[in-house]
């Protein structure tokens, strides 16, 4: 049983314009290079893991054709905290690893 989903209606624009958005993003940091190695991770994975979400369902009753709730919910909370390590990165590139507590901005 294949738990890929093909996905319809207003969830395949969404899913459409992330994985366009995810190649455009790569294609232009390999023409003109990288960014700093955290930052590329976290534009990497902000934009890719939400399709896991999306695009492939969680149990054999998830429905087919579109993604459920959760789903949609997963997603966002992948982007959020991808969002956070790319607002928080000025901050994150000048703390020592180890020598301040990790606190709330």
């Amino acid at each position: 049983m294949a738990l890929r989903r093909e996905v319809r209606s207003r969830g395949a624009l969404a899913v459409t314009l992330l994985a366009v958005g995810a190649s455009s993003f790569h294609v232009y940091t390999t023409w003109f290079g990288f960014l700093e190695p955290r930052l590329q991770r976290a534009v990497h994975l902000g934009c890719l893991l939400p399709l896991v979400f999306l695009l492939f369902r969680a149990t054999g009753r998830s429905p087919v054709n579109r993604p459920s709730g959760w789903d949609w919910l997963w997603a966002a909370i992948a982007v959020l905290c991808n969002g956070y390590v790319i607002w928080q990165q000025p901050r994150l590139l000048v703390r020592w690893e180890g020598s301040t507590e990790v606190l709330p901005a």
